[in-house]
């Protein structure tokens, strides 16, 4: 064997040989071992298959014929397996034609070894076949390595790459590049974000960053990249931009030009943040100091220890002390007398539990003053709930105090006389039952309504009126106890509450004298005149045990007192309670009356007294409530009128009379007209020419078939009001007649200045005709002026054969009584009047 061969081998290795000949084996295995390769040898394809998956060598050496397995197919084998696929083959064979060895190279093979065997041809094409096999297993470690250096590089740069995204993301900042020379620009992932643009339809250019920008600050924003592209400069610049959502956010973008060999065009690199919510702060901040400096409330901000450390202007304006003053004091340095140090302690107690306080106060002001605050409190903390300031907000409110205490003077007096007003009054008469009950006592309460005040309203106006009644509660206070209690309960209503009253004789006295400030004359304006009051008395506790019962009691007493002849006192009964509580269940059952159709009209015929025929006829109310009755008109129409329950129910009769004539006529009767009567207060207080015209309008009926009566004390109560009103009504065609005519005013300048059509004479001067001569004049006066006047008369009140006859004897036109019709319901008028005889 050449040694010197076996020398040049710089890197040995492992070889597996694979022959059916042990000489074969032999001769190969120890050319090779001498030349210092590990050999592993076998006669075994099948088991060399196996061995070499467990252990892999730098080189197979087969031999191409052996009987179970040539060498073709053993390498075709190695080949297949992932573990052996790269080993190198080398084949031995004693064949030498082109066509085996090219069959070995198809195979797998990389080279041939003839035998006999040459041991240089052996060992040389050994030595080749391993050192390339371990360069090129040393390439592919270093490839390996090199792969994984990459990966491991390209990890770091991806986990980078992410890190910069993610700080991009947190810190709402964006990064991008425009190329000056193309225009085209990038931008990264948080630019998208940032503008609220999709990267799957939105491409980065500068167009669609500009269209992103709000359009008050797009040109600003423009400028600035045309300056750094013609002056190869940077910019800084804040701006905002509207998002797809119409959000507005707040931005600044910083751009930097950079250019240089290593550069192939100019280009600006930068970044945008989304600066909104700092911005938000920076205002807040702003506004924070604004209200500081200049709201009207006085703030104090101290340290943990209460020290003052800052004041605002409001302070020095409020207090008079200024910021060198304050600081360093205590933030209670403004304590006054008028508080216990306690009051204080109370305070930091509170601020120690729930972080605030809110209250009132008494301060020092520099001058010495006094001034009232509204102090609020609050504790600032930091992350760790560490106690760091105090900040104090307060108000000076003595101007709402004393607003408090005038609105409190205001709710509880008159305002027209200073007087206790009803809710002062309750307070008090509240206070003086429980002390009387408690002490048993006695007390009175004296409800004082002056006499026709009405009239002095009317006829001198409502601040005459009010001077009497500043007059009347200066009177009453002088002529009683200090410890009585004058109150206005409203108008003319006074109510006097007289404690500790022994008797019923010291009430009486006290009453007296209370009506004895009307026997002088006020005089108001220089004009004197003289006012009356009625009184009312109830007592506790006979008559009473609330405030609402006593003065309930004593208005009702005041209501007889009145109606007594006024200008007197009379004591509360319970017959009165008695009387008032029928008077309510009956206005109750009146207000429903309408709804419930408990209401009729009955017709009395107006006839011609020489042939008897019915000319007219008057609607006559009637009420029948199923609980009451039949209701007298004397005693429902009256307490229609005080509860202004005539007006629903005066248009109810207004319209029902003009239905039924509507149907009279549609039947051919020959009346001429229906006569309603008119309530004052419905001339007072409703527009009745319009209420008139409407009826006419809805029921179709002709005006000159519908007559109105009003009566003479209607004519005299706001005469001018009263004559606008009967003009327009005889403007719409209806007739008016003065019912009841001789019991009022009966004054001829009246019946010439309103449009009368007729006068009818009150029945009380018709009763007693013939027996009484006095009647007889007055009736044929009362005929004589009508004719003289050319109006028309009726004589109601007609009951005999006598009375009819002095009528027709002194020619009166029409006439009206039982002796001709009662009052009867529609269907027996309609009976009357077919028949042509008296029902």
């Amino acid at each position: 064997m050449d040694h010197s061969i076996a020398n040049q081998v710089a890197h040995k290795g492992e070889i597996v040989i694979v022959d059916d000949l042990p000489a074969n084996l032999k001769l190969l295995s120890e050319i090779l071992s001498e030349a210092g390769y590990k050999v592993r040898s076998t006669t075994d394809p099948e088991q060399c298959l196996k061995t070499v998956q467990l252990r892999q060598p730098e080189l197979i050496i087969l031999d191409v014929k052996m009987p179970v397995m040539n060498g073709y197919e053993l390498c075709a084998e190695f080949k297949k397996q992932p573990l052996t696929s790269h080993i190198p083959i080398i084949f031995i064979s004693a064949l030498d034609n082109s066509e085996d060895r090219l069959k070995g190279f198809n195979v797998g093979g990389v080279d041939f070894i003839s035998k006999p065997f040459q041991h240089r041809e052996v060992l040389s094409r050994v030595n080749t076949h391993i050192s390339l096999y371990q360069i090129q297993h040393k390439l592919t470690l270093q490839k390996s390595e090199l792969e994984d250096r990459v990966k491991e590089r390209t990890a770091e740069l991806t986990g980078t790459n992410q890190k910069l995204k993610g700080a991009q993301r947190i810190a709402r900042l964006g990064s991008w590049e425009w190329h000056i020379d193309s225009g085209e620009m990038s931008w990264s992932d948080e630019m998208y974000h940032i503008l609220g643009l999709e990267d799957s339809i939105v491409q980065p250019s500068l167009d669609s960053f500009i269209h992103s920008v709000h359009p008050q600050d797009r040109l600003q924003f423009e400028d600035s990249f045309t300056t750094a592209k013609l002056n190869i400069s940077g910019f800084t610049i804040e701006h905002r931009i509207i998002l797809p959502n119409d959000q507005v956010r707040y931005l600044k973008t910083i751009g930097e030009s950079l250019s240089g060999p290593q550069l192939s065009q100019f280009c600006i690199l930068g970044t945008t943040q989304d600066v909104t919510e700092h911005k938000l702060v920076q205002e807040q901040l702003e506004q924070a100091s604004s209200v500081f400096e200049n709201t009207a409330e006085g703030i104090m901000v101290t340290d943990a220890q209460r020290r003052i450390i800052s004041v605002n202007p409001a302070f020095t304006d409020i207090t008079g002390y200024t910021e060198q003053d304050a600081k360093g004091q205590l933030l209670e340095f403004r304590y006054s007398q008028l508080h216990n140090k306690s009051d204080y302690h109370d305070v930091f107690i509170s601020l120690d539990e729930a972080g605030h306080w809110r209250g009132e106060m008494n301060n020092l002001c520099k001058d010495g003053s006094i001034n009232p605050e509204l102090i609020t409190i609050t504790a600032v903390t930091d992350e760790e709930q560490n106690l760091t300031n105090y900040i104090l907000l307060f108000s000076d409110i003595s101007t709402l105090k004393k607003s408090e205490q005038k609105l409190e003077y205001l709710a509880h007096h008159d305002p027209l006389t200073g007087l206790a007003n009803r809710l002062l009054l309750n307070d008090r008469l509240q206070h003086a039952i429980s002390t009387a009950a408690r002490e048993k006592r006695s007390l009175a309460v004296l409800f004082i309504d002056l006499d026709r005040f009405k009239d002095v309203n009317d006829s001198f106006g409502h601040t005459f009126g009010d001077k009497i009644l500043k007059q009347v509660a200066t009177r009453l206070k002088h002529e009683l106890r200090a410890n009585d209690t004058v109150a206005r309960l409203g108008g003319d209503e006074f109510l006097v509450l007289a404690e500790n009253m022994n008797d019923r004789r010291e009430i009486e006295i006290l009453s007296q004298k209370i009506l004895s400030i009307f026997n002088e004359p006020f005089a108001p304006d220089q004009n004197e005149i003289f006012v009356g009051g009625s009184i009312g008395i109830s007592c506790f506790p006979d008559d009473g045990d609330s405030p609402a019962d006593l003065i309930r009691n004593a208005d009702s007493a005041m209501y007889l007192a009145k109606g007594d002849g006024r200008f007197t006192f009379r004591f509360y009964t319970r017959e009165l309670t008695a009387a008032a509580t029928d008077r309510l269940q009956m206005e109750t059952a009146l207000r429903k009356a309408i709804d419930n159709n408990e209401l009729s009209l009955n017709y009395q015929p107006i006839v011609d007294p020489d042939s008897g025929q019915a000319q007219h006829i008057e609607a006559l109310l009637r009420w029948h409530n199923p609980y009451l009755g039949q209701v007298p008109p004397d005693r429902f129409i009256p307490l229609a009128e005080a509860t202004s329950l005539i007006l629903p129910i005066g248009e109810w009769v207004l319209k029902k009379a003009c239905q039924d004539m509507r149907q009279l006529i549609d039947e051919g009767h020959p009346l001429k007209r229906v006569s309603v009567n008119i309530s004052s207060l419905q001339v007072q207080r409703c527009d009745l020419p319009v209420l008139v015209g409407r009826i006419l309008r809805e029921t179709g009926l002709s005006p000159e078939h519908l007559d109105l009566e009003i009566t003479e004390t209607v004519l005299m109560d706001e005469p001018d009001k009263v004559l606008e009103s009967l003009n327009q009504l005889k403007a719409l065609g209806v007739t008016l007649t003065v019912d009841d005519f001789g019991t009022g005013y009966s004054s001829l300048s009246y019946l010439k200045r309103f449009p009368i059509d007729t006068l009818k004479i009150d029945q009380s001067f018709v009763r007693d005709i013939p027996h009484d001569q006095d009647d007889e004049a007055i009736a044929k006066a009362i005929i004589a002026m009508a004719r003289s006047l050319r109006l028309g008369i009726i004589a109601e009140g007609v009951e005999t054969q006598q009375q009819r006859s002095f009528l027709m004897q002194e020619d009166c036109e029409r006439a009206q009584g039982y002796f001709y019709s009662r009052p009867v319901p529609f269907t027996k008028l309609l009976e009357y009047l077919t028949d042509k005889q008296t029902v």
